[in-house]
Formats: C-alpha cells, structure tokens, sequence
C-alpha cells in the first residue's frame, strides 16, 4: 500500500469512548483562535473533515488532505487559490518524519495565515501511553508517531512563535501560533 492510500480507520468506528473524547477535542481545537465571518480556515491533514462540525458556519473551511479517500477539497497546497486566516493541524505532526514537519511548516507559512492552531498528544503522562499503545492495534501500519512534543516544538519555533498554550485533559496539547516576524 502506497504511503498517500494509508490511513486511520474511520473514527466512527472506533468505539465511543474515542467519538466522546474527539468531540470534545475538536470542539476545543476550534475555539482556540478567534475566528472572523467569512474567514477562510484550512485543515491541515483533514482526514474526516471532523473540525468542520464545529466551526461557525460563517467559516470558509477548506479541507486538505494527501489521501483522496477522504474526499479533500484539495489534496495540493498548489490549489489554495485565497488567502487562508488560520491554519488547524490537528493530531497530524506527529506522524510526520523531521524533513516532512519543516516542509509542511514552510508550506503553512507560505500561505500566510494570521494563525495556526496545533493539537498533538502529550507523550508523557500514563494515559498517553497507553493509548499509544492501544492504537498500535486500531490504526493501520505506518500512521505509528514518528516525532513527540518536543521536538515538534523545535521544529515549529524555527517557523512560528507560541501565543498561547492549553492543556487538554492531560493528554493534548494544543497551541496557537503565529508566524514569526521575517528580518
């Protein structure tokens, strides 16, 4: 299986322990930044589109993902034809190798957003690690994470700076960014 046809096993599937934490994920994730009518939002790495359900429906949401099974408004950055104000890349990172992280983030920035909003797991409590565990068995092979928190962090802080740091439940974090100031 080629690596852009691999991917997770439909949420909805997962149980409903999974659906009531992602509910409340996603639902946290977009009111992270502060999001203007008509604004347009990109989700990065949409999968399932999940964050759409939770966004105003003021919000021009475009969905991009590499993987065409999940019917993407646009599977090429190449295709964003407008401005995008803020940029959600939820639980996506993680599963990115260090080259593929800077290229994604060089690409975000190319597209000038005021924002962007990442959500990825904490690798350190008990909880995290048992999911990790857990998921080693629902996800398919070759979505295991490549890279933790930290050096997610480092990565991002070449590209962006942090405006604001949340603690979900123990087992996420998500931050907003924004693009640091060039010369």
């Amino acid at each position: 299986m080629a690596k852009q046809e691999m991917h997770f096993n439909e949420n909805s599937k997962k149980g409903p322990f999974f659906n009531f934490y992602w509910h409340f994920l996603m639902k946290a994730v977009a009111k992270t930044p502060k999001l203007e009518s008509g604004m347009t939002v990109l989700d990065f790495g949409a999968s399932e589109q999940q964050l759409r359900k939770y966004l105003p429906k003021d919000i021009n949401y475009i969905a991009y993902d590499i993987n065409p099974a999940f019917k993407p408004d646009i599977s090429s950055l190449s295709q964003l034809k407008q401005r995008v104000g803020v940029v959600f890349a939820s639980n996506i990172f993680e599963h990115l190798s260090e080259a593929e992280l800077r290229k994604a983030a060089k690409q975000i920035l190319a597209l000038k957003p005021r924002f962007v909003v990442v959500a990825t797991p904490r690798e350190t409590s008990w909880l995290s690690i048992l999911v990790r565990f857990v998921n080693r068995f629902t996800f398919e092979h070759g979505w295991e994470h490549k890279l933790g928190w930290k050096q997610i962090t480092r990565i991002l802080s070449e590209y962006f700076e942090p405006c604001a740091v949340k603690n979900f439940y123990f087992l996420q974090w998500i931050v907003l960014l924004k693009p640091k100031k060039s010369g």
